[in-house]
C-alpha cells in the first residue's frame, strides 16, 4: 500500500487533506510572513508531524524547535496605544522566559471556527502578527503578540486583538535550525 504524503501549512487559511487514508501523514510547516517556506520544505523547517490512524490525525512529534512559552488565559480588554481600535492585555509572564527572540510564535486561541496562527516575526513592529507596513490584518489573523522582558530575556508578553475577551492561550516559540 502507497502511502501519501502531504505538506500543510499553519496559515489559518490552511486546511488537513480531504479524503485521507490510513497511515498518510501531513507534515506542518513553518511560514514566513509571505506564506512561504521558511528556509525552505526541509526537515528542520517541520513543526509537526501527524499521521492518519483510526480516522484522526496523530501527532508524531516534529523537526525545528517548537517550545511552550505561555498556556493559560489572558485578558484583552485595555485600549491598545500601539493599534488604534485595538485593545491589549496586561504584561504577562511566560511559563519560561527566552534569551533569543523566536522565528516565530504559534499562538492556539479559543476563538471558534480558527485554526493555530503562525505569527511571523515583524521587525517593522517588533511584534509576531501579521502586518501591512504598521498596521495589523486584523482579518487574516485576529492577534498580535509582542514579547518583552529585562536584560537580555524576553519573559513577558503582551496580546492585541480587535477584540475585547478573555480568551485562552497557547504560546510556542517556534525556531528553525
Amino acid at each position: 500500500m502507497a502511502y501519501t504524503y502531504y505538506i500543510r501549512s499553519w496559515d489559518p487559511r490552511s486546511t488537513y487533506p480531504t479524503n485521507p487514508q490510513e497511515g498518510d501523514i501531513c507534515y506542518t510547516i513553518t511560514l514566513d510572513q509571505t506564506w512561504a517556506p521558511v528556509g525552505g520544505v526541509k526537515k528542520d523547517n517541520i513543526v509537526k508531524e501527524e499521521i492518519y490512524q483510526n480516522g484522526a490525525w496523530v501527532e508524531q512529534g516534529g523537526g525545528g524547535g517548537l517550545k511552550t512559552l505561555y498556556d493559560g488565559n489572558v485578558a484583552i480588554s485595555t485600549q491598545s496605544s500601539t493599534f488604534p481600535g485595538a485593545y491589549d492585555s496586561a504584561a504577562t509572564d511566560l511559563s519560561e522566559s527566552v534569551e533569543t527572540a523566536p522565528d516565530a510564535l504559534a499562538v492556539t486561541v479559543n476563538i471558534p471556527n480558527t485554526s493555530p496562527f503562525v505569527l511571523p516575526y515583524s521587525r517593522n513592529n517588533n511584534a509576531y502578527g501579521l502586518f501591512d507596513g504598521s498596521d495589523p490584518l486584523w482579518n487574516e489573523c485576529p492577534i498580535v503578540v509582542a514579547l518583552t522582558g529585562n536584560g537580555d530575556a524576553y519573559s513577558k508578553f503582551v496580546a492585541s486583538s480587535v477584540m475585547s475577551a478573555s480568551l485562552g492561550m497557547k504560546i510556542q516559540a517556534v525556531t528553525v535550525s
